[in-house]
């Protein structure tokens, strides 16, 4: 039993120290305590922290059910939204929020890990500027209010856009 390595251990002792605040305080932290406890050997590995500690299977195992687990969670709070919204009840707002945060989590991540630094700050101008435009055409409808409404916001796509080709003719320029 004690050839476990220091990461099942400190997760070990997160895991009964969220127990024993659930047992003592009532409190939602205990909650919080036992995601901690779940999620610390795949946050470690995918940091790079502890590597030597986690094998490649665990890394696959890992990638497969996150990618599961974060379906079943949109898919969910989905559901939940369309549910709460039928009720009409207004908490569905606070389910899209979290599809939306999760899905631009997802999104800004992959960009991140690719490595392409430059490259991804204009992905995520460009997002914003088309998300915000997404959000007011759909929010007013087509008229000339919206075209107002997202100047702004297509500005700040065609910053984008330009930073884009502003970095790709300066890398010509330079390689010249």
């Amino acid at each position: 039993m004690f050839k476990k390595d220091p990461i099942f251990w400190f997760a070990t002792s997160i895991f009964i120290l969220g127990v024993a605040v659930f047992g003592i305080t009532q409190n939602q932290l205990w909650l919080f305590l036992l995601a901690g406890s779940y999620l610390l050997r795949p946050t470690l590995a995918s940091l790079n922290i502890a590597t030597p500690l986690v094998d490649e299977r665990q890394m696959s195992i890992q990638y497969r059910s996150g990618n599961i687990a974060f379906a079943t969670m949109i898919i969910s709070c989905i559901v939940m939204a369309v549910y709460e919204s039928n009720k009409g009840d207004q908490s569905w707002e606070f389910f899209n929020a979290i599809v939306i945060l999760g899905l631009a989590s997802k999104a800004l991540s992959n960009v991140f890990l690719v490595g392409n630094y430059r490259e991804s700050g204009t992905k995520i101008i460009m997002g914003v500027g088309l998300m915000l435009v997404l959000f007011v055409s759909l929010e007013n409808g087509f008229s000339v209010g919206t075209l107002v409404e997202s100047a702004p916001w297509w500005g700040i796509v065609g910053i984008g856009w330009y930073q884009k080709n502003f970095q790709e003719r300066l890398v010509v320029l330079l390689l010249r």
